[in-house]
């Protein structure tokens, strides 16, 4: 699988880019192909319960006991621990599972915020309806019934479960005709900045608003507190409709942002996604940004497949993330070294012979 991976990841000419709105040199991020290491195996290292593999990008946190937290969130939520990433080990438990999130629902865990290592405030990406629960969504002909929101949740034992909190995004709990998906769908991490806490929600809805909305917290703990921007300013409640709607969806950042982290000796910030851009194809991208507001064009990273082709049957790579491992901070949300991990998911369908295989790869890269 290594030489496989090697041969389809592979570092690529940075395309054309909008200048930054800051006379700074754009970054370069190069990666290692050679040099990765798998984080999660599916066949050796998967849970009795074959519903917990990979399903979302990977966010970690340092608890209070010095172990290391990492999520990688299906919809019955798991997690590993570990005194480093390299000691990894898989936890069986779920911290948040359908009767966690109530009425059937499924919600898969999508950001996390502690401040001391043991109380963290989450975002989750809940799917609150389904072909076989068609009440919320007006019939369609040919359309899959495909509707969203973005949740929070609480823990007060170092992540270790999780507690269903109110709604934090949303375009309402009827999906029109107009296309199969509808609603609040993905966030980013959560990342501390200068005046706050800051995350990235993708929005998508036929005719009204598809993009990347940025949120604005005083506070992670409390759901509450987070208002998105109106272009000018954060004064959007988004657990309503009619204020999602309004959201100033980001320029260059149109496909779901799977990472967003502050680079204290550069002074900028990085969004990491998965898309495909005329002249370079599909693959994983970052862009950067003084202030979280303004984004530069997007520049390649790697080439790789994610889209799976017909129907995602195929073998495709998924939900990259950069992450330091050695980040100051205890949530990861600083990229304080030259060196620093590409994390992504490389999904294999099972075509019908059970559960897909999942595993978690660790590439090393360099920002320069």
């Amino acid at each position: 699988m290594i030489a496989i991976l090697m041969n389809m990841l592979l570092p690529m000419g940075a395309p054309p880019s909008r200048p930054l709105p800051q006379p700074t040199a754009p970054l370069a991020i190069t990666m290692a192909p050679a040099d990765q290491r798998i984080l999660f195996s599916w066949p050796s290292q998967r849970c009795p319960d074959k519903r917990m593999l990979p399903d979302a990008p990977v966010r970690a946190f340092r608890r209070a006991d010095g172990q290391i937290s990492l999520i990688a969130a299906s919809y019955v939520n798991w997690t590993m621990t570990g005194p480093s990433f390299d000691t990894l080990k898989t936890d069986c438990r779920s911290v948040f599972g359908p009767d966690d999130a109530g009425a059937g629902d499924q919600a898969w865990i999508e950001a996390t915020y502690t401040p001391d290592g043991r109380t963290v405030g989450a975002l989750l990406s809940r799917e609150i309806a389904d072909d076989k629960r068609p009440g919320n969504c007006i019939p369609a002909a040919g359309n899959s019934c495909w509707l969203g929101d973005i949740i929070a949740a609480r823990s007060g034992d170092m992540g270790q479960s999780y507690s269903k909190g109110p709604v934090v995004a949303s375009l309402g709990d009827k999906r029109t005709p107009n296309g199969s998906r509808y609603g609040a769908f993905t966030t980013s991490n959560i990342a501390r900045g200068a005046d706050g806490f800051y995350t990235l929600a993708f929005l998508e809805s036929k005719g009204v608003v598809r993009g990347n909305c940025l949120l604005r917290s005083d506070d992670p703990l409390d759901p509450a507190s987070w208002r998105g921007w109106d272009g000018q300013a954060f004064t959007l409640a988004m657990g309503t409709a009619q204020s999602a709607q309004r959201c100033a969806t980001l320029n260059n950042l149109d496909q779901p942002v799977r990472s967003i982290a502050w680079i204290p000796a550069k002074k900028r910030w990085i969004a990491v996604l998965a898309a495909s851009q005329p002249g370079n194809g599909a693959g994983f991208y970052f862009s950067e940004s003084p202030d979280l507001r303004r984004w530069s064009g997007l520049r390649l990273i790697a080439r790789a497949s994610i889209s799976g082709g017909p129907g995602n049957r195929q073998r495709r790579w998924i939900y990259p993330v950069i992450l330091d491992p050695d980040s100051k901070s205890r949530n990861f949300d600083t990229i304080d070294h030259a060196d620093a991990l590409l994390i992504y998911t490389d999904h294999s369908p099972s075509q019908g012979r059970g559960p897909d295989r999942k595993d978690l790869v660790a590439v090393k890269v360099h920002i320069d």
